[in-house]
Order: structure tokens, then C-alpha cells, then sequence
């Protein structure tokens, strides 16, 4: 059992550690195939990493590798069948979902841990994380399918993809809101109210629940 547990912390270590390089480094790369390539790297590693972590819930590791399992075939095969519009709705619909799914999984786990250690500070932010990683995912799948969803102050032919979303969706999660990226539909303004709304949520009711542990251990 303590051998099945330090994998599991071994597993989230990778997690923690391709979220923080895809969301870092990622959009430094300008090259826009090169990026591609990076990214659908290190996107299947995330997936694969967030299905393997939560192998102990049964529902929570049947549902992601569902949602997962069809998000990396639909990257990958955009190799195959270049930049095709309906392929690209299906990675980024599908990327949206096991964010969000990885998001709600994390404070799921976050509120059954026993103890507060490294792998719990691991999770709370690998869920805040998740949360902008939808949020970029969203953004682009509604500037395709609604054309343009919104509004750059720098033209770029390559918006839609989903490192170019990813400094939107982080400004807004974290409500600083610059306004050089803005909303022009209804759908798009919704996503960005959810976006700076669920910034907030998810900070209050991850310390909520980290603090009512951290003071019931402390108490008994």
C-alpha cells in the first residue's frame, strides 16, 4: 500500500510539473509548428498523468480516461489530417470538459485527504491551474465555432489556438483583466464572467477547506 501510494505522489509530481511547463513556457515558443509539437507533447502527458493520479476513483478514472482518451486521439491525429476546423472543435471541446472534470476531481481529493502534506499543495494548484487550462481551451473552441468570439488589440492569424488563449484566460481567472483581449459575443462574454468568478471561488473554498483541516487536526 505505501508502495501504490508514493506512486501516486510520484504521478502527481508529473502533473504538477507538465501543467507548470505547458502553461510557462509553451507560449514562448514562435515558432507555430514547433509549438504544435510541444504542445500535443506535453498536453498528453497531462492527460495521461491526471487519469493515472486518480486510478483510487474508480468514476473520477473511467470518466477522464472517456474524455481524456478522446481528447489525445483528437490531437494527434490533427498531425495526420492537418488543422482540419472539425477536428479542432472536437480536441478543444473535448480539452474543455477533462479540464474542467480535473478541476472539480482536484478539490474532490483536496477535501478527502487525511493530512496536509506536499501532495495536497501539489493538488491545489494543479486545480487552479486546470481552471486556466479550461478557460484557454473554451475560448478557443467559441472563437471557432462563433468566429471571431473576440477581440485582439494585435492581430494574430494564429488566435484560435490554445496557447494564444492562455494569457486571456489566466488574466481573467486571476481578475487583472488588461482589456488588449476582449469579449465580442454573448458566449464569450459568459465564459469570462464564469472565468473571474470561479478565480475567486476556487481560492475561497480551497482554503476554506484546507484551513478547517489544518484546524481540526490542530483541535483533536
Amino acid at each position: 500500500m505505501k508502495k501504490f501510494s508514493n506512486i501516486i505522489f510520484y504521478k502527481s509530481w508529473i502533473v504538477f510539473l507538465s501543467l507548470i511547463s505547458f502553461v510557462l513556457f509553451v507560449p514562448i515558443v514562435q515558432d507555430i509548428s514547433t509549438s504544435r509539437i510541444i504542445t500535443s507533447v506535453v498536453l498528453t502527458l497531462i492527460c495521461l498523468s491526471e487519469i493515472y493520479s486518480d486510478v483510487k476513483i474508480p468514476l473520477l478514472f473511467y470518466v477522464q480516461w472517456l474524455i481524456g482518451g478522446m481528447s489525445v486521439v483528437c490531437i494527434w491525429c490533427l498531425f495526420v489530417f492537418s488543422n482540419t476546423r472539425s477536428l479542432l472543435l472536437l480536441e478543444y471541446l473535448f480539452l474543455s470538459v477533462f479540464f474542467m472534470v480535473a478541476a472539480f476531481a482536484t478539490i474532490y481529493k483536496v477535501s478527502k485527504c487525511v493530512q496536509l502534506n506536499i501532495d495536497t499543495i501539489i493538488n491545489t494548484i494543479d486545480g487552479y491551474l486546470y481552471l486556466g487550462l479550461f478557460g484557454a481551451a473554451m475560448a478557443s473552441y467559441l472563437d471557432l465555432i462563433c468566429g471571431p468570439a473576440f477581440k485582439f488589440s494585435i492581430i494574430d492569424e494564429q488566435a484560435h489556438y490554445l496557447e494564444n488563449f492562455l494569457y486571456y484566460s489566466f488574466v481573467t481567472l486571476t481578475t487583472i483583466g488588461y482589456g488588449d483581449i476582449t469579449p465580442i459575443v454573448n458566449t464569450s462574454k459568459s465564459l469570462t464572467i464564469f472565468l473571474g468568478v470561479s478565480g475567486q471561488l476556487y481560492l475561497t473554498i480551497i482554503m476554506g477547506i484546507i484551513i478547517g483541516k489544518f484546524v481540526s487536526k490542530s483541535t483533536s
